[in-house]
């Protein structure tokens, strides 16, 4: 990872991370996921700015795979009992992307 902190990142260095980190989350959109939900770390709040736009170093994000599918009702009946509200969650969730 790219220390955005370093007093002196220089903007090769800037632009080669970012190249990085936007390739990594064309990847995951590629592959079905989608961010359902961000916000900055509360709890240890880390922010910078590159090129004038500022941006939170440490974020809690939350990623869906929208391609991902419970199985079928017939099998594990007594296992999808207590996680079909958490899929019809995702579900609704992966409407809204």
């Amino acid at each position: 990872m790219t220390d955005f902190l370093k007093p002196n990142i220089t903007a090769e260095e800037t632009v080669t991370a970012l190249t990085k980190y936007i390739g990594f989350f064309k990847t995951l959109r590629s592959r079905g996921f989608r961010l359902a939900y961000h916000e900055p770390n509360y709890l240890s709040p880390t922010f910078t700015t590159v090129a004038g736009i500022a941006f939170s170093i440490l974020a809690e994000q939350l990623w869906i795979n929208t391609l991902f599918h419970p199985p079928p009702r017939s099998h594990h009946r007594h296992h999808l009992h207590h996680n079909t509200r958490a899929y019809k969650a995702i579900e609704t969730v992966g409407e809204f992307m």
